[in-house]
């Protein structure tokens, strides 16, 4: 018995709303089939998606990847990319390092029932719609409310 040859994968639009609705059975087949699998995002930028925990864990420990692709977009404004997620050590380290004295426990104990107001208006307004989306109703809006209140900036300026 011979076996069957692996169809090729294609790479699909990750901005549509259709791939969007329900990436995982695609992610399911990378890590399957093609863990570390070559495609193009945004500005048709070449990157390699890492799909395996343990790959992950070893790409970001190495020294000889980076994070900060975007600098290598020369039309890309500056203010875009240089956020916390994409730069490097020393200065990813800099900044975490100066970030994280805004969450240690001591900090964030006092926040403890607006975090929990947050949620529960959260929360009840995916019950009135009948349905959730649980990264963009509740794992990217919760974040951002909460930083964007450490700030000080007022709800219409976010």
């Amino acid at each position: 018995m011979t076996p069957e040859p692996l169809k090729r994968i294609e790479s699909p639009d990750f901005a549509s709303p259709r791939f969007r609705a329900n990436p995982y059975p695609f992610y399911a087949r990378l890590r399957a089939e093609a863990p570390v699998f070559r495609t193009k995002l945004a500005f048709w930028l070449p990157v390699w998606l890492v799909t395996r925990y343990d790959d992950v864990l070893t790409v970001l420990k190495d020294k000889r990847f980076s994070k900060d692709f975007f600098s290598r977009i020369p039309f890309m404004p500056r203010p875009f990319y240089r956020i916390l997620v994409n730069l490097d050590p020393p200065d990813h380290t800099r900044l975490r390092t100066l970030v994280s004295k805004a969450f240690t426990p001591r900090v964030v104990e006092p926040q403890r029932e607006h975090i929990q107001a947050v949620c529960d208006e959260l929360l009840d307004s995916a019950a009135v719609n009948g349905c959730m989306d649980l990264v963009r109703d509740l794992a990217l809006p919760l974040p951002l409310t909460i930083i964007a209140d450490l700030m000080g900036i007022p709800p219409p300026d976010r």
